[in-house]
């Protein structure tokens, strides 16, 4: 976005090659906003949050039926049809010209004349298409920009829908609008200071701020007529919405929230008054001049009578108290997790004491690609010819990247194959300059996750950039991503052109629906605001930890295969501190006791933990749980970790199960945004639950002298479970040749510590013994316990080094070749003692791998 004027320069957001560069938000800038309203309770009470959080309304947009009459003057007096558009709420329009005098706010509308051509759930604007309906918010918002170019951004009332709120992000950022959507996943969020967990959260805070939205629409078996313009958020009405509602979702369950406030089409509403610092009239309707009309599929609606505004009654709050409730910034197992930590007397990690750091430098990265069962990967690639200019070394790799894709047979744009990328820098004031080539060439509806870190002085000499990219071979069709760009209070927005998460299918053969998880570094943003949080370090890296969990449950993470937090430069003593910090914080997550917050919740809510109004229509697998399924009574947000996943299978000897899974800590020279730390991570998304006495995941950590080998192993279906599935790859063989197609995916770190003498033979082990005995026991399948007859491919390699020599050990063994390489000033590992070189698996089958070492 080009800065119009100087007076207006704080108050706007830059943008470049439709990329938000919303980082340059400053905690006290205020937006303009232009302001989507139905004449429902939703999008009337972002527009509360929005004044909430500092920013300015400066005008109203609607979008009516087109058949219908014009005017913002007065109501028009024909109703007309109900469009029933997943888009928009037609409802009620003819109320919507009221609220320019209600609000004193300019109202501006258009008539919809598009249609739902684009059904997906997840919205792409294609030129060569008939518009869709979404379309006609373009020249509704181009005509408001006209008269008010100071607005900047755009609000919606989008709560669940995926549906609306792609389509309205796709508008704002062509638009060069700042997207906010302060309600996005409200009923799964920690509740205001001021309540407790309510399945009516949402209506309960609409009514503590003096909302007044009455119920003009029904279409739900749930719901009788007689709820027909009831206060939605009156006690009484609330409490025959939730026992109408959980006659077919039981319970206090993730869809039940969502059914209480209308988010599936269940009803609608319309908003009469509130709050004075809003609402300077109310809205009149003569109630006994409202018709019940009976539509199509049962659900009935109100025609409108006599409709007048009125001034206030009664002063409702004053300037200075809070206009309306908003969730804390963290979740009480969270909260719970900071609270035990600041009050132990010391950390009880046995992480290695302060060292001198390696003075190192990494003398090359080799570009390599390699392939598995589920994806294949480029590793590693840099400019051939390393110039001083970081522009030019990255326009090099995306065209080494184009050259490597265009030889494949994928069949149609390869790079929306690409499910991850890792971003290396020298220098992270680059990072700017390289968003703007890489958003470009990644420019999809759902593009890569991502992690950026800054190396530094390790990287090898004139090497500014290197990028590395992980690609789902199940093509963009079977993957899906989570890919959030609006303001909320929920998790960041997505900086740059990457989404929050990418769901890859892990293709075991049995047609099973396990999925490997690529989800994007977090730092600690407040949502809210986008603003780094200005507090010590454990807020920090528990903030930051939070937003990493919140898109694992949005996306269905079961478990962890590791984690990983990156640490910024600091002084020796600190970054040690905060190794051990970064240590009970992982720790403390992965095992704190499980509340009401945490249970379990149906598998049938999809991938957003919650169903969305698209599901209704075009999802055909989760319709039936949506309808008739019953849910634990307490359930609202997706179990993570879920430890019910884990084998029950008894360890072998000489290894120990872990309910926690490892984690590495890398010290690096510093992070985006000038964080302190980055967390991120893989996730196992789906675990199939078999009934049978093993489940399909089992983790074990084996100690072999100076060698550590935690295994994260994802096993298919059994036989018989494949024989009853409806996937003809197993339905067409026998009994034998299933056996012999069974294929577990394991996900190893090698944790290989400094050297130290070996129990077995008294003797030095050097960092290549350990690596080639790490390789050999894999080969030999010591640390993979599996059933017969089934063979196992690797699921991830990510290979973090500190030293010289560490480097000289990968790079002898052949597998430098095979995965990503980081370079790290120090590493720590889970098992308490910091390390030389730490392998996260990841891509190739070890047996490859073992031949090449040897």
């Amino acid at each position: 976005m080009v800065l119009r004027n100087q007076e207006n320069a704080e108050a706007r957001l830059v943008l470049s090659a439709n990329h938000l560069f919303i980082a340059r938000l400053k905690p006290s800038m205020s937006l303009n906003v232009i302001a989507l309203i139905s004449g429902g309770k939703d999008s009337l009470f972002s527009l509360l949050h929005c004044i909430q959080n500092g920013h300015k309304i400066v005008a109203l947009a609607n979008l009516f039926p087109a058949s219908a009459e014009a005017s913002t003057d007065g109501p028009v007096t024909l109703e007309g049809e109900d469009l029933n558009s997943f888009m928009y709420q037609t409802v009620g329009h003819t109320i919507v010209p009221l609220y320019a005098d209600a609000l004193d706010l300019p109202l501006y509308r258009r008539g919809i004349g598009g249609k739902a051509v684009n059904t997906e759930r997840d919205y792409a604007f294609d030129e060569g298409v008939d518009p869709d309906e979404a379309e006609d918010l373009i020249p509704l918002l181009q005509e408001i920009r006209q008269a008010h170019p100071e607005a900047n951004a755009l609000s919606t009332g989008a709560i669940l829908s995926t549906y609306q709120r792609t389509r309205i992000e796709s508008v704002a950022v062509r638009l060069e609008l700042a997207p906010l959507a302060f309600l996005w996943q409200y009923p799964y969020l920690s509740p205001p200071k001021e309540r407790g967990d309510s399945v009516t959260g949402l209506l309960d805070d609409m009514e503590a701020a003096g909302c007044d939205a009455r119920l003009i629409k029904i279409a739900s078996a749930g719901m009788k007529d007689s709820l027909l313009w009831c206060r939605v958020s009156d006690p009484s009405v609330k409490a025959r919405i939730v026992a109408g509602m959980s006659r077919f979702i039981d319970g206090n369950g993730s869809s039940l929230r969502g059914a209480v406030l209308g988010e599936g089409g269940e009803y609608e509403t319309l908003a009469i008054n509130g709050p004075l610092r809003l609402w300077r009239k109310r809205i009149e309707i003569d109630s006994k001049s409202n018709i019940a009309v009976q539509d199509e599929g049962g659900a009935t609606r109100l025609t409108f009578g006599k409709a007048r505004l009125a001034g206030q009654s009664s002063v409702q709050g004053d300037s200075e108290s809070p206009l309306v409730r908003v969730p804390v910034l963290l979740d009480g197992r969270f909260k719970i997790l900071r609270q035990t930590i600041l009050q132990a007397d010391n950390l009880h990690s046995n992480l290695l004491g302060p060292r001198d750091f390696h003075a190192w430098t990494c003398s090359e990265l080799r570009a390599s690609t390699s392939q598995i069962l589920t994806s294949s990967t480029i590793n590693n690639l840099t400019s051939p010819e390393l110039s001083r200019n970081v522009t030019e070394q990255t326009i090099a790799i995306i065209d080494q990247l184009d050259a490597i894709l265009k030889a494949t047979n994928y069949s149609q744009d390869v790079t929306a194959y690409v499910a991850f990328a890792t971003i290396l820098l020298r220098h992270m004031s680059d990072f700017a300059a390289i968003n703007t080539l890489y958003e470009k060439r990644f420019n999809h509806t759902n593009p890569p996750a991502r992690v950026t870190i800054c190396c530094g002085d390790v990287l090898p000499p004139d090497v500014l950039v290197s990028i590395s990219f992980t690609l789902a071979k199940a093509g963009p069709a079977k993957v899906h991503g989570l890919h959030v760009q609006s303001i909320s209070y929920w998790a960041p927005a997505n900086i740059g052109h990457y989404s929050q998460a990418i769901n890859v299918p892990v293709l075991l053969p049995g047609g099973s629906d396990e999925e490997v998880v690529h989800l994007a570094g977090q730092i600690p943003l407040i949502p809210s605001s986008m603003q780094l949080l200005k507090q010590d370090f454990l807020d920090q890296a528990i903030l930051s930890l939070q937003h990493l969990w919140r898109v694992g449950q949005c996306v269905g993470v079961d478990w962890w295969t590791h984690g990983v937090a990156y640490l910024a430069n600091a002084e020796i003593p600190e970054i040690h501190r905060r190794a051990k910090v970064a240590w009970e914080i992982w720790k403390g997550a992965n095992t704190a006791a499980l509340d009401a917050t945490c249970e379990e919740q149906d598998d049938s809510e999809g991938e957003t933990g919650s169903f969305d109004v698209w599901d209704l229509k075009h999802n055909h697998q989760i319709q039936p749980a949506l309808l008739s399924s019953k849910q634990p009574t307490s359930s609202h947000v997706h179990k993570l970790p879920d430890h019910d996943v884990l084998s029950r299978a008894s360890p072998s000897p000489q290894a120990t199960n872990t309910n926690i899974p490892p984690l590495l800590v890398a010290h690096v020279c510093s992070l985006p945004r000038s964080a302190a730390i980055e967390w991120h991570s893989l996730g196992l998304a789906r675990l199939a639950r078999y009934p049978t006495s093993r489940p399909p995941l089992t983790v074990r950590t084996t100690k072999i002298d100076t060698l550590s080998i935690s295994t994260c192993l994802l096993e298919p279906t059994s036989p018989v479970a494949a024989g009853d599935s409806d996937d003809d790859s197993f339905t067409t063989t026998s009994r034998q040749e299933q056996k012999s197609q069974l294929r577990a995916i394991a996900f190893f770190t090698f944790q290989i510590f400094e050297v130290a003498e070996s129990a077995s033979s008294n003797r030095a082990f050097g960092l290549q013994d350990q690596l080639h005995l790490a390789l050999s026991r894999l080969e030999q399948q010591d640390d993979v316990p599996l059933r017969e007859g089934t063979d196992w491919t690797c699921g991830d390699l990510t290979i973090y080094i500190c030293s010289e020599g560490g480097y000289n050990a990968v790079t002898t063994s052949g597998l430098a070749k095979m995965g990503t390489l980081i370079p790290c000033r120090s590493l720590w590992g889970a098992e308490g003692r910091r390390v030389e070189i730490a392998v996260m698996g990841r891509r190739e089958r070890a047996s490859t791998v073992a031949a090449t070492a040897r």
